[in-house]
């Protein structure tokens, strides 16, 4: 007799769940032997299918609800994605004109700005009342090192859209007589190519974390102050890369505290040996969750979010040798940080003291690829 489609008459055979745990009998690396860990199984109350059902539901959850995050976290806003700009270096091989400003010079008493854009060698003239529209500052994830961003860049961006920039940009720019004939061509291929929202997601002055969200996660800390001097007094408004993702956080103690969890957990993925995964969006802020080290207000939570700030005012002095040799790598800036601040490795200690290290492992599964 032929069966409803997608059912049985059967009852489907119960799998019994259990879990293994792995306790490493010396330091936990990639290549440890099975001769070199201890093994316990542990029986569950559920059956299989409810137990993966209730964990890759309350995964999915977080990951793809920012409003959940939100509520987790207890922050007033989760953006797992910054905004689409295409074109701010001039495609990958930099190939035509980029968005990004390399330098300008600003003629205050003609109020004239001679700007040049990326990959070009000349520069063009703009008046500062055609300009200063368009100026806007950029956050761009090879900036931000853990507890550091070295520094914003200035680019053209319209809060009209995208139409609008191409018009600006014809306009002022591809009309300019300084440019060469190739010149010209690099800046039409850029006006063929650039992307930008419908509407920019500019910050305001709050109290903001944001991580890189491809691969290694660093994570910095945002206050109104550091909004100011970035923004130059709020004359520009300030951008966030696609390439990055953030939270408004509400308040600096809760702020500085998160940004030191992330940078904690992208050290202990370092020190673990985990692959990191390409692709994070809101998969750190779920592994918090799933660590269980979300905001609650305790003292040692202060003392986290304390030594995260103070170490916010020192890790570039610590990056310089870094970033003059031109290193990329986040894994060399924070070996350099364990290595130098002893307030990072405090850190590293008390959030080692407050964290269970099975719902660690977990948590560092969810951004390790």
């Amino acid at each position: 007799m032929a069966q409803p489609i997608g059912g049985s008459k059967e009852e489907m055979p119960r799998i019994l769940c259990r879990v293994m745990r792995v306790y490493p009998k010396k330091e936990y690396v990639k290549s440890l032997m099975l001769s070199d860990v201890e093994i316990e199984i542990i029986d569950q109350p559920e059956d299989y299918a409810t137990y993966i059902e209730r964990g890759v539901l309350r995964y999915i959850r977080m990951v793809e609800s920012p409003g959940f995050l939100r509520d987790e976290l207890d922050v007033v806003d989760v953006i797992p994605k910054g905004d689409y700009i295409m074109g701010f270096l001039g495609g990958l091989r930099r190939r035509y004109a980029g968005l990004i400003i390399e330098d300008y010079h600003h003629d205050f008493i003609a109020d004239v700005y001679y700007i040049r854009l990326a990959n070009l060698a000349s520069r063009v003239r703009i008046s500062g009342h055609f300009i200063r529209d368009y100026w806007k500052k950029f956050i761009y994830a090879p900036r931000i090192f853990p507890f550091c961003l070295t520094r914003a860049h200035d680019i053209l961006l319209s809060d009209e859209g995208e139409e609008d920039l191409k018009e600006f940009i014809k306009n002022h720019v591809l009309s300019s007589p300084y440019l060469s004939r190739q010149e010209k061509e690099m800046v039409q291929k850029l006006i063929t190519e650039l992307k930008q929202p419908a509407m920019l997601g500019l910050l305001n002055d709050k109290y903001y974390v944001i991580y890189r969200c491809v691969r290694a996660f660093a994570a910095i800390t945002l206050t109104p102050e550091d909004i100011k001097e970035i923004s130059e007094g709020n004359t520009y408004g300030i951008v966030v890369s696609s390439a990055c993702a953030y939270m408004d956080v509400g308040d600096a103690v809760k702020a500085y505290y998160y940004s030191g969890v992330l940078n904690y957990l992208l050290y202990k993925v370092l020190e673990y040996d985990i692959g990191v995964a390409r692709n994070q969006y809101a998969r750190p802020l779920a592994a918090i969750v799933v660590a269980g080290l979300q905001w609650r207000g305790e003292d040692w939570q202060a003392d986290v979010a304390r030594l995260s700030e103070e170490i916010h005012g020192r890790a570039q002095s610590y990056y310089d040798e870094l970033l003059a040799s031109g290193k990329k790598q986040v894994r060399l800036y924070l070996r350099k940080l364990y290595e130098a601040s002893e307030e990072f490795r405090r850190l590293i200690e008390l959030l080692d003291e407050h964290v269970d290290e099975e719902r660690l492992r977990d948590a560092l599964a969810l951004v390790s690829g």
